[in-house]
């Protein structure tokens, strides 16, 4: 049996096992979900592919389809190729799922992916063990126009594909959104071109991304890379700019000087457990404070960091009672350091509520005691509300 829907040739024999897992009926009478079961009648909108469900049934597209909402590939999809030269985009998703027979997908003339705000991932690629090439290369955008808040989860997830080697979109410049990288062994994605991200999450599992290049970024809001001990360095561009968090924590593999100069505006700076790291110099660090948002600085457990160049002046900004704004513990730093942190939030020149966590600052369990001229600034700092603690 073969039936014709609407831009799809499912030229493949329709049993009682094969299961779609849905369809949408967006015509002018409403929209209604059709229920997880076998193949039943669907009716679609005149203009646009709605989605496209696959288990193992080949998929042709019609030269006259323009658009396509969501395309669900999962639970052993066999490779496709989608390459009319009239696809221009996807409105809602790419989902490719635990297909162990999928080796490729090509959509070599989309352009864009996602332009809907209430879609998640837009491009989800996860426990497709054999899939080795994804072919992107015409797009140039990632996640819908009106999003830029990087916890409504869209944007570009990347996870435990065994195989993958390539992923092909030289012109894409803008991701609105997040992208989480990990368990990806033979993947060394190229993220060099990319102007906007607004999260950008690095995980454990990446073996040959071991140099991250961000040169022509200049928007990202949240940047986070934990549990990676594949990372050796990162490149960052003049015009670098992290709005809200920078955190790299167990990144093993970072090695010596670690400059953060470029790092200008961020609230937040997570730099802890880098064993190999023996200075951060922070020294243009300007940080920026949101409405309703915490900042911290948290330089910990950092067992060869000696050396920390911070700017002349830091503020804590308004913090809740319960946050510590300030932590530089397990970390063998110089005096020098010390010295400098703590002129450092002298300078910022803030009164603070004495008593309560928000106001303390912890520079123990490994730092050098201050200088006189570092105990004048802590006695400064007690005046104004401060605890701090120091090595005596």
């Amino acid at each position: 049996m073969s039936k014709k829907i609407k831009g799809l040739d499912i030229a493949t024999e329709i049993t009682a096992s094969t299961v779609f897992v849905g369809a949408i009926d967006e015509t002018s009478t409403g929209t209604k979900q059709y229920p997880f079961g076998l193949m039943q009648d669907f009716i679609y909108d005149t203009s646009v592919i709605d989605r496209v469900f696959q288990k193992s049934i080949p998929i042709a597209l019609v030269s006259n389809s323009q658009i396509i909402k969501q395309i669900i590939l999962e639970n052993d999809a066999t490779t496709q190729t989608l390459a009319s030269t009239s696809i221009v985009g996807v409105t809602d998703k790419i989902r490719l799922d635990t297909n162990a027979s999928l080796t490729s997908l090509s959509l070599p003339n989309i352009t864009y992916l996602g332009n809907n705000p209430g879609s998640d991932f837009v491009l989800y690629l996860y426990y497709n063990n054999n899939l080795v090439s994804v072919d992107l290369t015409s797009i140039t955008t990632i996640g819908a126009p009106d999003s830029l808040d990087p916890f409504e989860w869209m944007g570009m997830y990347i996870g435990y594909n065994a195989k993958l080697t390539n992923i092909t979109f030289p012109n894409l410049t803008l991701v609105k959104a997040r992208i989480t990288i990990e368990g990806n062994p033979m993947l060394n994605l190229d993220l060099s071109k990319l102007t906007q991200i607004e999260q950008l999450s690095l995980q454990a599992g990446n073996t040959l991304m071991t140099t991250i290049n961000l040169t022509a970024l200049t928007r990202l809001q949240y940047f986070s890379c934990q549990n990676n001990q594949d990372l050796l360095s990162l490149i960052f561009g003049v015009n670098f700019n992290c709005e809200y968090d920078f955190v790299l924590d167990n990144c093993g593999n970072l090695v010596g000087v670690l400059d953060l100069t470029k790092l200008r505006n961020a609230a937040t700076i997570k730099l802890m457990n880098l064993p190999k790291v023996t200075s951060i110099n922070l020294s243009n660090w300007n940080r920026v404070f949101y409405p309703n948002y915490v900042g911290q600085l948290q330089i910990m457990n950092n067992t060869l960091l000696t050396n920390l160049i911070l700017p002349p002046s830091i503020t804590r900004g308004t913090v809740p009672n319960y946050i510590q704004p300030f932590m530089f513990s397990n970390s063998p730093l110089n005096q020098a350091s010390v010295d400098g942190i703590l002129a450092a939030i002298d300078a910022g020149g803030e009164t603070v509520t004495p008593g309560i966590n928000s106001s303390q600052i912890f520079i123990t369990n490994g730092p050098s005691a201050p200088s006189a001229a570092g105990l004048v600034s802590k006695t400064n700092l007690e005046t104004k509300g401060w605890t701090v603690f120091v090595t005596a």
